[in-house]
């Protein structure tokens, strides 16, 4: 298991829909390959010129693309999926806004590195270029901390996802249970831009 860090723009306006609807948050296919199912993420608030706090954490269970992208159904036709339609449920969140249509749970042993081989072929077979490929990382909260907790040394502020430096002092990960994998399925999303 991969430890991660990612700064959250306002943790008391991200923590109510995130608890409801879970975490989802822009990632670089490149960064998603290096990820795994069960995967811890240490989210941080920026404090300006005070090193960051930690807040809270939440475990990477699935993945969504943008622009149409279909891995689901290959899947199925493998056998290592099921389909859930969802009704078409609106998700608005102060960093944007988006439709979510239904979601696939897959099989324990399917990847997500495996996932994002078949949706860069699918962009390639369209006449896309995988380059082009978008996707979201999709999370659930496991611990919201009582008291936010400063993170030593200070981690530099990017807009991503970085891995946790060795020597990064921050508490013990929580004990969690095995959360379902799955491919959510979005349409209509709409970013926001939110100053940090």
């Amino acid at each position: 298991m991969t430890v991660w860090f990612h700064y959250i723009g306002k943790p008391d306006n991200f923590l109510p829909p995130a608890l409801t609807f879970g975490v989802s948050r822009n990632c670089p296919v490149n960064v998603a390959r290096a990820m795994q199912f069960g995967d811890r993420v240490i989210l941080l608030q920026h404090r300006g010129t005070i090193p960051a706090a930690a807040f809270a954490e939440m475990q990477i269970n699935g993945i969504s693309f943008f622009d149409g992208i279909n891995v689901g159904d290959e899947l199925i036709a493998q056998g290592r999926c099921e389909y859930h339609d969802t009704g078409g449920l609106e998700v608005e969140r102060e960093c944007g806004s988006f439709t979510l249509s239904g979601s696939y749970t897959i099989a324990d042993d399917v990847t997500l590195g495996e996932i994002i081989e078949i949706a860069e072929r699918l962009v390639t077979e369209s006449g896309g270029s995988p380059a082009d490929l978008r996707c979201m990382v999709w999370g659930r909260i496991t611990r919201v901390y009582d008291v936010p907790m400063t993170v030593f040394p200070p981690v530099p502020f990017t807009r991503g996802f970085m891995r946790v430096p060795e020597g990064t002092r921050i508490g013990d990960a929580p004990a969690v249970g095995d959360a379902e994998h799955v491919i959510n399925v979005i349409s209509d999303y709409e970013r926001q831009v939110v100053d940090v």
